[in-house]
């Protein structure tokens, strides 16, 4: 039952990139659309916990000027439902529970995946086959990396979860259904995660985005929803003005 809520889960949210146009912003505008902007009295270690929510809210086309969201609360309640089945506090305190405890943990099904790919091995299942669509995907149609890259540091689910759950908590200090304290504990939890896994900005959105790819394969996602994700990692990172040049860095505790 759980399998078939998540899948329900991620069919709704490639309904709401497909409603929002399956081709989007130019990348120019999309970077000047997060340019850092400080709208509020910011840290380089509070920032660090606001990019944590990377791709996903670039993808909603947030940005990253202050800890809460940008998108109004109507937007926000859209998201969390839609997304998460969120529509009280007490759902949202459950989830954001239930998350903390799953972090980044891999089904066997996606063990044997990874270590088959790590072998250049082929294992019969879609688990593989959603990672070796989305590897192929990133490296030879969106070009945003390589295949030798994606052979090492970026096979997890860890930063998927870890965006997933960065952004979840900057919707609901918004709305009110966490304080902003616990927002930034929580936030700072992530961020010590994230450093313990990752080693730049660079490695973190490449694999958010395998991560992604694992939970829902590319005959879920189509090329044209994948465009719209792969030009996050190019977004994020681009060299002319990424939010990440003000952020503490990967090494820092």
């Amino acid at each position: 039952m759980t399998a078939l809520t998540a899948a329900a889960l991620i069919w709704v949210f490639v309904i709401w990139i497909f409603v929002r146009g399956r081709f989007g912003p130019s990348k120019e505008s999309w970077s000047r659309a997060i340019a850092f902007k400080p709208q509020e009295e910011m840290s380089p270690e509070q920032l660090f916990g606001c990019l944590l929510s990377g791709n996903f809210a670039v993808l909603m086309h947030d940005n990253f000027n202050q800890l809460e969201s940008a998108l109004s609360p109507r937007r926000i309640h859209r998201i969390l439902h839609d997304h998460w089945a969120i529509d009280t506090q007490a759902d949202c305190r459950r989830v954001i529970q239930s998350r903390l405890e799953s972090l980044g943990r891999l089904s066997p099904a996606e063990k044997r995946a990874i270590a088959a790919w790590l072998l250049r091995e082929q294992v019969d299942s879609n688990e593989y086959a959603a990672l070796e669509d989305t590897c192929l995907y990133m490296a030879v149609r969106a070009q945003i990396t390589q295949i030798d890259e994606l052979r090492h540091d970026h096979l997890s689910v860890a930063a998927w979860d870890i965006q997933q759950l960065a952004y979840l908590v900057r919707l609901a200090v918004t709305v009110g259904y966490v304080p902003r304290l616990r927002a930034e504990q929580l936030l700072q939890l992530l961020a010590t995660r994230a450093r313990a896994t990752y080693a730049c900005w660079k490695d973190y959105s490449l694999a958010a985005l395998v991560g992604l790819g694992m939970r829902g394969s590319l005959e879920v996602f189509d090329h044209a929803e994948w465009a719209l994700f792969a030009r996050t990692h190019s977004v994020c990172l681009d060299s002319r003005r990424p939010p990440t040049r003000s952020a503490s860095r990967w090494h820092e505790r």
